[in-house]
């Protein structure tokens, strides 16, 4: 059963634009979201995975934003991967004009 997620979510990476993989701030759309702890614990994880500065997530939207420094390539499948191992399933990664102040007083 991990083996079908798994190939779900390599095929979901394969199709995200490659536009998001330059953008200073990236949202990230998951499925699962919904722990404040499993969320802290992704935090690290994501942060050496995608190479960000910081990730600020909001459970009550199902999203997060990855700070990614200029001109620093995400690696999609990586980022999937290390999502899917936490027991969360990657959506969409886009890059937003929103900065992180905008991203941390957001509502849904």
């Amino acid at each position: 059963m991990l083996t079908k997620h798994l190939r779900a979510g390599l095929m979901l990476a394969a199709f995200i634009t490659s536009a998001a993989a330059m953008a200073d701030t990236l949202e990230v759309s998951l499925q699962g979201l919904n722990c404040a702890l499993c969320g802290e614990k992704m935090k690290s994880q994501l942060k050496k995975v995608s190479g960000a500065n910081e990730v600020v997530p909001h459970l009550d939207c199902g999203v997060l934003f990855l700070d990614v420094p200029p001109g620093v390539k995400v690696d999609e499948s990586q980022l999937g991967l290390a999502l899917l191992s936490d027991g969360f399933t990657l959506k969409e990664v886009k890059p937003t004009n929103m900065s992180l102040a905008q991203a941390r007083d957001m509502t849904c």
